[in-house]
């Protein structure tokens, strides 16, 4: 049967348990460093726990085969297989089926019958043995093949299986064998063994058929019979394929006729080439059909905790991720000094869903004795892991606990190079936490081969005891300090010529005995001189001839340092000689010239070549020149001498060169001479330069002949003996003969222009040229007035005079020159032609200036002139101006002109005049309006002052008066209340009229404004403004009283009032009876007094009321009137 299955599941307590309690399926896998890991991909690997997309698949072969499969590619660069082949016989009854020979195709899935483990053994594989009890009535006897080969994705299939064993059969051995290491896991070994076994009691295969039945089946097998798992990765190749990258054609072409095995080696051998040099891959399915495949990168990210048991965090935390393929994300706990794992509480999550204690895992893992076991396998495991295209996520949380376990470090010490001491030697003792002494040997750790000894410091390696059987782990730490070498080294002595140096400074050879430092140059060594004092520099800046001592210089040390590793502290003191000797130079004077000095010659620059010696040296040395009897003074050859003083930097071989001194040069510079006709020659003069000390020259100095008026050439000569020590050079003078000289201030020496005095507007007429004396002949001498030079008194040049000035009449230059050349006798010069002058005066010109007029408030017209005298059509500049004002009356008009506005005439102005006459004023123009301004006061209020607003226009105010005003047509200043017409009187519009002339003013002009007197009020209790009914007493019987009032003081105004003007009582009956009664005016009376006296406004409260009393009368006892009878009674 054919049995694919998936890696797509998870951990659980069911599927771990299922591997049985003796766990001797996992006795011969060897895992590494990361135990942890290596614990779940055992898990993984051997019960398809976790997701990896990897396919493990198997080919079964049997009589009676029912279930049915599906073939997938595989993963990586190798292909497993798994060979095996297993013989017996035996009866037995099974209610299922019966069969005399069945072959089972196995692999490590949930439902295999049989767990591969691998162990660490180098050659033949290792064989497990394990009975199988049947607990049914079926018997097995099996004969087969079985191949097994790391795919990937596929699905388990199930299948029904009929066999037939009896209880007290044998499990078959299978041998397992590896050819190849898994070289992309790091796994250690070159040949893995591995055995396979089943029992009764272990790991089941269940299947189920049609009929839905579950069948146990054990795997049996002969040991004559083995299988074999090959990796195909990196082993020797035992074909030679030139072509990694053949296709599936091709490679199946390549492969026709290949038995299996045959065509399991090709691929092992092909796949291990092509992987090296990236090619394709290939695996085979379970017909032997070659399938293609194509790497897939995954990532996995697992996130790490380290704590104690109360949740306090020991370390920091972290999280990882990268592809499947990374090694560094296999990470071994942290150590912490004091703790150690706690296997129960510390969790493991490989996949996200999945969590479990380690001690969990432990305890169900068996025959793992070592870390290094564990990482073996582990990285297997891991190697089959890759190529999966799914992404997983893992948490590894750590729990800490305090613990008396330990493993005491044997830290120790070595030096650079030296080897590193073995792994063991670093462990003193392993104690488990009761105290218990642990095996020693049984300690790995994950650091010690990654330290190679070579750089000195301190390294912590971590230690790892570890003990699958106890479920032990216990870690500690070791230090290996390692010390530096002794560095050595000795600087080559040196000898140089001087000037070698670069600046004081040299590159030396140095012999090291470690480390080996390669590019050292000047700056790496100090040069020092005898006294141990930095050399002093010659001029040159080079080191001088003597003997140095040279060190290394810090960068020379740094340089050194650098290489790491040393211990640098003899390398500073180790000292070189430098020797420096003297530079040997062949000194050929050179030849150099001089010029003769009249001094002994004693200046020799030029007679060392340049760059005999270094630039910047000082060379102590003396050349001498001739001989005593022949002394380097005068011109002529003389022999160099080199006297070398001393300069312990150079050894000089000297030769002679020699000293030319040449002629000085001499220059006559011989000065012009002249005379005037007919005089005798003067003598000649000369000056003389270049001549030294005292020397003379001899030399002869001669004119050219000739006496007439003219210039001669005046030369020099000397002879070739004359002057042995000077090259003469004579310079040419000029002699002269000049005419006659005249004096200009001489009238008689002197041509006059005549004068000419002209009027503005007159033509200039012809000059004349007038000559002092017989001398000047200015016969055939022609002129016009074109041949003299008129100027004006700017000095400007005019054609001809015009224009009012005085000119200057100059003969021109050219008839100058021609008069001068008539008269070659005597020296005629500009001075000798006396300027001539023409004057023009201005011609008088009368302005008469027009009379204008124009109404007030209207612009000036155009002021005119009439001008009389003027010439032609010219045009005269003046101005016309009248005084001024703009009030109406007479205005004078006069001209004026500036002296340059008309230089040709004299102006004379005569003026005229501009009249203003007024404006009439416009009705209702408010500009030209004088109005009276209104004024308002209450009765009792002083009298105000009258005034009037201006318009605009009058601008002229008159200071007025309340005399200058009407009212109500009186010049009286009303004082009653009432409203009354206020008017300017005529004499005050006259004297407005007269202060403003401008204009001529109508009634209508001279607006009137009004005068309100406005009542006062009264005051309560004011007694001034009362009116007060008088009291009046009589008896009765007497007549009735005349009633009366009292007026205050302000009520000026009386009415005349009767008794019918009273109320008593409110009542106009004058009462008779006795009686005191209240009395009024009434409302007639208080009308009319309010009309008689308007000034004021009156209240009830000003009228006061009094009263009337009626006294009784006495009665006269005699009176009989008066007497009351009782009357008698009968």
């Amino acid at each position: 049967m054919n049995v694919h299955f998936g890696f797509k599941q998870h951990f659980d307590r069911k599927r771990l348990e299922a591997f049985g309690d003796k766990k001797e399926h996992y006795k011969m896998f060897k895992a590494g460093k990361h135990w942890l890991y290596a614990g779940i991909f055992l898990l993984s690997m051997s019960a398809g726990l976790i997701s990896s997309e990897t396919i493990g698949h198997a080919d079964t072969s049997a009589e009676d085969q029912t279930s049915d499969t599906t073939a997938s590619s595989s993963e990586s660069s190798h292909v497993a297989v798994l060979r095996s082949s297993t013989s017996g016989n035996s009866d037995a009854t099974s209610d299922t089926a019966t069969s005399s020979s069945s072959a089972a195709d196995t692999s490590a899935t949930t439902a295999t019958s049989s767990t591969a483990t691998s162990s660490a053994s180098s050659s033949s594989a290792t064989l497990a043995a394990s009975t199988a009890e049947s607990k049914s009535n079926s018997a097995a006897s099996t004969t087969g093949t079985s191949k097994a080969s790391g795919a990937s994705s596929s699905s388990a299939t199930s299948s029904k299986t009929t066999s037939q064993a009896s209880s007290a059969s044998e499990a078959n051995v299978n041998s397992i064998e590896s050819t190849a290491p898994l070289s992309s896991a790091g796994l250690s070994s070159t040949e893995n063994s591995v055995s396979s076994g089943a029992s009764s009691d272990g790991l089941k295969s269940t299947a189920t058929g049609s009929s839905g039945e579950v069948a146990s089946v054990a795997a049996t097998a002969a040991t004559s019979q083995k299988s074999a798992l090959k990796f195909m990765t990196m082993s020797q190749a035992s074909l030679n394929l030139a072509d990694t990258n053949l296709t599936l054609n091709q490679i199946k072409t390549a492969t026709t006729g290949l038995t299996h095995d045959e065509l399991v080696n090709f691929l092992e051998t092909y796949n291990a080439e092509s992987k090296a040099k990236g090619g394709t891959i290939y695996v085979l399915d379970d017909n032997d059909q070659l399938i293609q495949v194509t790497n897939k990168a995954a990532t996995y990210t697992v996130t790490y905790t380290y704590k104690d048991g109360n949740g306090n965090t020991l370390a920091p935390s972290k999280t990882l991720s990268g592809a499947i393929s990374d090694t560094t994300l296999l990470q071994q706990p942290v150590y912490v000094a004091g703790y150690q794992i706690d296997m129960d509480k510390t969790q493991i999550a490989f996949v996200a869903d999945a969590s479990a204690s380690l001690q969990y895992y432990f305890s169900n893992l068996g025959g793992l004795t070592t870390a290094t076991n564990m990482e073996q396998f582990l990285n297997a495991m891991f190697d089959s892991f890759r190529g999966n295209n799914v992404n997983e996520t893992g948490t590894f949380n750590y729990v800490y606990k305090k613990s008396s376990a330990s493993i005491t470090p044997n830290n120790q010490t070595i030096t650079v190079g030296d080897p590193v001491p073995a792994l063991s030697t670093f462990v003193s003792k392993v104690v488990d936490d009761s105290g218990n002494t642990l095996d020693k040997s049984l300690v790995s750790s994950p650091d010690y081969a990654s330290i190679d000894g070579k750089t000195p410091g301190t390294y912590k390696i971590n230690l790892e005891y570890f003990n699958s059987a106890t479920a032990e782990y216990i870690i500690g730490q070791a230090t290996l300090t390692v010390k530096a070498q002794l560095a050595t080294a000795s600087i080559n002595d040196s000898t140089i010529t001087y000037g070698d140096d670069s600046n004081g400074t040299y590159t030396f050879n140095v012999t090291e005995n470690g480390p080996t430092v390669s590019g050292l140059n000047a700056a790496d060594f100090t040069i020092t001189d005898q006294s141990g004092a930095a050399p002093v520099l010659s001029g040159s800046g080079h080191l001088n001839a003597g003997t140095y001592t040279v060190k290394l210089s810090a960068s020379g040390l740094a340089k050194f340092a650098a290489v790491g590793g040393y211990d640098m502290t003899k390398l500073g003191a180790i000292t070189g000689k430098l020797t420096v000797n003297p530079k040997p130079v062949a000194l050929t004077l050179q030849t150099i010239h001089r010029t003769y000095t009249g001094s002994l010659i004693t200046d020799f620059t030029g007679t060392i070549p340049s760059g005999v010696f270094l630039a910047g040296d000082k060379i102590n040395y003396t050349i001498t020149a001739g001989s005593q009897t022949k002394k380097a003074i005068n011109a002529g050859t003389y022999m160099l001498s080199f006297n070398n003083g001393t300069n312990s930097n150079y050894v000089i071989s000297p030769v002679s060169g020699w000293l030319v001194i040449d002629k000085a040069d001499a220059t006559v510079t011989i000065k012009d001479a002249s005379k005037v006709f007919g005089s005798s020659d003067p003598s000649f003069t000369v000056t003389v330069s270049g001549v030294k000390g005292n020397d003379t020259l001899k030399y002869t100095i001669s004119r050219e002949s000739g006496e007439s008026v003219g210039t001669y050439s005046i030369t020099g000569t000397d002879a070739a003996t004359d002057n042995l020590n000077y090259d003469v050079t004579f310079g040419k003078g000029i002699f002269t003969i000049t005419p006659q000289a005249t004096d200009p201030n001489q009238a008689t020496d002197q041509v006059t222009v005549s004068k000419v005095n002209l009027v503005y507007g007159q033509a200039v007429p012809t000059l004349t040229l007038q000559a002092g004396s017989d001398k000047i002949s200015l016969a055939g001498v022609t002129y016009s007035n074109s041949d003299f030079v008129f100027t004006d008194a700017n000095g400007n040049v005019v054609a001809s005079p015009t224009n009012a000035g005085t000119y200057t009449a100059t003969l021109s230059t050219a008839k100058q020159q021609e008069i001068i050349k008539a008269n070659p006798n005597y020296s005629l010069t500009a001075a000798n032609f006396i300027a001539g002058t023409v004057t023009i005066t201005k011609a008088p010109v009368t302005v008469q200036v027009n009379n204008q007029t124009k109404v007030y408030g209207e612009a000036d017209p155009i002021l005119t002139a009439t001008e009389i005298g003027k010439v032609g059509q010219d045009s005269l500049i003046y101005k016309l101006i009248r005084l001024a004002g703009e009030n109406v009356g007479t205005y004078t008009i006069t001209g004026t002109s500036l002296s340059t506005d008309n230089p040709n005439y004299d102006l004379t102005f005569v003026p005229g005049t501009l009249t203003i006459t007024p404006l009439q004023t416009t009705p209702g123009d408010e500009t030209t309006e004088v109005s009276v301004n209104n004024q308002t006061i209450t009765f009792g209020d002083a009298t105000p002052t009258f005034t009037v607003a201006y318009g605009d226009e009058v601008v002229n105010h008159v200071e007025l008066t309340n005399a200058d005003f009407t009212f109500d047509g009186s010049a009286t200043i009303p004082t009653n209340v009432g409203t009354y017409q206020v008017a300017l009187n005529a004499d005050a519009i006259a004297a407005i009229e007269k202060a403003n002339p401008n204009y001529t003013f109508s009634a209508s002009d001279f607006i009137g404004g009004t005068y309100t007197i406005n009542p006062l009020g009264t005051t309560p209790d004011d007694k001034t403004t009362e009116v007060t009914v008088n009291d009046q007493t009589i008896t009765y019987g007497d007549d009735t009283p005349t009633f009366t009032v009292t007026y205050g003081d302000k009520v000026v105004n009386h009415v005349a009032l009767t008794n019918a003007d009273f109320t008593f009582d409110g009542s106009a009956t004058i009462p008779t009876n006795v009686g005191t009664y209240q009395v009024a005016l009434n409302a007639d009376a208080i009308s009319r007094i309010e009309k008689a006296n308007p000034n004021y406004t009156f209240s009830a409260s000003d009228f006061i009321g009094g009263t009337y009393t009626i006294n009784p009368l006495a009665t006269d006892p005699k009176d009989a009137e008066t007497k009351v009878t009782v009357n008698d009674q009968a």
